[in-house]
């Protein structure tokens, strides 16, 4: 398509967000990275994302925070955590 994006303009753009801390990489799905704003997953406000194994979609499971693990553990310095949940949605364990 003529008026699509160039791939690597995306990826690039992506990564210059990511290095400025505007975005970050939030999960991973199917070997595809998804991206959201760094100001919904600070140190101190993260939250896991649920992806339902039944329909495929994912969830931004935001209203639930997780307590930030150490800054370092053992001579590792934790930059980010990330938690990704997989199991059905209400909808599909009703079978809707």
């Amino acid at each position: 398509d003529r008026d699509a994006p160039n791939k690597v303009t995306v990826y690039r753009t992506l990564q210059a967000l990511c290095a400025a801390g505007i975005v970050h990489r939030a999960f991973v799905q199917k070997r595809t990275w998804y991206f959201e704003s760094a100001e919904r997953c600070t140190e101190h406000q993260c939250h896991p994302h649920f992806t339902c194994t039944g329909c495929g979609r994912t969830t931004c499971l935001a209203e639930m925070r997780l307590p930030a693990v150490a800054r370092s553990y053992k001579g590792y310095t934790i930059q980010r955590q990330r938690v990704q949940l997989e199991g059905l949605c209400p909808e599909c364990r009703e079978g809707k």
